[in-house]
């Protein structure tokens, strides 16, 4: 999570407590609960993945693609888009 993200979260009321980890999968299903998207864009694809409730309770989720690009660059364009939402975040 980068520091946009971190004062995303802070404007909108939460605590960020700084650890070395990265979010765990239940930091990930608060923030989905909230009404969160969270996206990644792995390293070896030029697509951007977000995180979808499994279950009807949201006690898991899995990684969907959002969208697949030509290219790396159009992705990370696209992406830096996304995160201009108040509500969307990256992992």
């Amino acid at each position: 999570m980068n520091q946009r993200d971190r004062f995303k979260l802070i404007k909108a009321g939460y605590t960020i407590i700084r650890c070395p980890k990265i979010m765990n999968q239940r930091d990930h299903l608060k923030l989905i609960k909230d009404g969160y998207t969270i996206i990644r864009c792995p390293n070896e694809q030029p697509v951007i993945k977000y995180a979808v409730p499994t279950t009807e309770g949201c006690t898991y989720y899995t990684w969907k693609t959002y969208k697949k690009f030509e290219t790396k660059a159009a992705r990370d364009r696209f992406a830096q888009e996304m995160l201009q939402d108040d509500k969307c975040i990256e992992d």
